[in-house]
């Protein structure tokens, strides 16, 4: 992957053969003593986690930073005149969990394990009608599965309440990421989207504009969107009509 990063990077910015691509540099995280022994082919050669969940220290900023620096050099070079017109540069720390990816806990899993057929219908024994996740006590109940149970943050609608316990799959946890951002609004909360959300999502929206509703009843709220389906002509879905299917 990285041969081929520096490939493309080349290919943009017209720079030829780059130096930092034509040898391997030592990798940063391996102390001396874990380094493999050429001559007996022992040592422990293992990098840092390939779980983006578990941070690896400075290894990702350094690479960031090296890259970075390599497309500002290009910029540099063939459109040097365009600085501060087309493109700038501008540095920030971002700290914490700031990027939402799912599914989480694949890393390191046989398929065999990966959560399979955990999607319940409304009406049925155990279900939660709103989720549509088996509703349980104990990881027991959800082995067949391969999911855990575990409580789902967005089936919280008020201040007071405790969430259910379901059993979740690994993508579940996106839900609670989306709706976590938004009970946590004060005053005003801005959603922006390509279309309105759907099926889960929608429904950890709602629970939590409720959520907001009773923790501060003069909660403003603003949605920006592009369109309902990303089918139907806006001209069709005039905004009472997508109050309605909220309200």
């Amino acid at each position: 992957m990285r041969k081929y990063t520096c490939i493309i990077l080349s290919l943009i910015f017209g720079m030829g053969p780059i130096a930092s691509c034509k040898k391997k540099p030592d990798l940063p995280w391996v102390k001396s003593k874990d380094k493999p022994n050429s001559e007996n082919g022992t040592g422990n050669n293992q990098g840092p986690s390939t779980d983006p969940s578990k941070p690896t220290g400075e290894l990702p900023d350094k690479a960031a930073e090296d890259l970075f620096q390599l497309v500002v050099d290009g910029l540099k070079a063939k459109h040097q005149s365009a600085e501060n017109h087309t493109w700038f540069t501008s540095k920030a720390l971002i700290e914490g969990d700031w990027i939402a990816y799912s599914p989480k806990g694949y890393w390191g899993k046989d398929a065999t394990n990966l959560p399979k057929g955990y999607d319940c219908k409304s009406g049925n024994t155990g279900c939660d009608p709103v989720f549509e996740r088996k509703l349980c006590s104990a990881d027991s109940e959800c082995a067949d599965s391969h999911t855990q149970c575990q409580e789902l943050l967005a089936s919280v609608a008020k201040p007071g309440e405790l969430p259910k316990k379901m059993c979740l799959g690994s993508g579940d946890k996106v839900i609670d990421d989306y709706y976590s951002v938004m009970v946590k609004t004060e005053k005003h909360l801005e959603i922006s989207s390509l279309t309105l959300p759907s099926g889960r999502f929608r429904k950890a929206m709602i629970n939590a504009f409720a959520y907001l509703s009773h923790k501060n009843p003069e909660t403003s709220i603003r949605m920006l969107l592009s369109s309902t389906d990303g089918i139907t002509p806006n001209i069709l879905n005039p905004s009472s009509k997508i109050m309605g299917q909220i309200l």
